[in-house]
């Protein structure tokens, strides 16, 4: 009788245990993203059933004047400022492709090694006489211009000011 009262006071214990669990606000949650919105906040998509589905989640990239945008199924871990349920926020990404990266809210794509350059008016010009400077071996070099051309393409995943 003893062993079957035991057996049923473990089983109510653990049961009322699992019914009152509480959410530790201080620790960090794996969540998995939904959706990233147009403010950059995130829906999330928590493992433990207790913290739901977090939505319009602020995130913190860990770099000042970074922003970024993820594809759905990215996993972040969720957290909540001082321990306060209602200042939650994304942070600590595992490894996973981002689509977009911003810096300092720029929006001049970044040029990469071998992409192409269109010659400006004046580098055109200044080709042109080192060109005539070559074959007919008279007059100075003249300084080439400031500007060389403008990038004809760049990343569209990286943004700079």
């Amino acid at each position: 009788m003893s062993d079957a009262r035991s057996r049923i006071l473990d089983g109510l214990s653990r049961l009322v245990a699992s019914l009152t669990r509480r959410v530790d606000y201080l620790a960090l949650y794996p969540c998995t993203v939904v959706q990233q919105r147009d403010d950059r906040t995130l829906d999330l998509r928590a493992e433990d059933s207790r913290l739901g589905s977090p939505a319009s989640v602020p995130v913190r990239w860990g770099l000042p004047g970074v922003v970024a945008v993820v594809p759905a199924g990215t996993r972040v871990l969720l957290g909540f400022e001082d321990g306060d349920p209602a200042r939650p926020f994304a942070a600590l990404w595992e490894y996973a492709e981002v689509t977009a990266l911003q810096v300092n809210g720029g929006a001049t794509r970044v040029a990469r090694q071998g992409e192409d350059v269109s010659a400006g008016v004046s580098m055109a010009a200044w080709m042109t006489a080192v060109t005539t400077k070559l074959n007919t071996g008279s007059g100075a070099v003249p300084t080439p211009p400031a500007t060389v051309g403008t990038i004809a393409s760049g990343s569209s995943a990286l943004r700079v000011p």
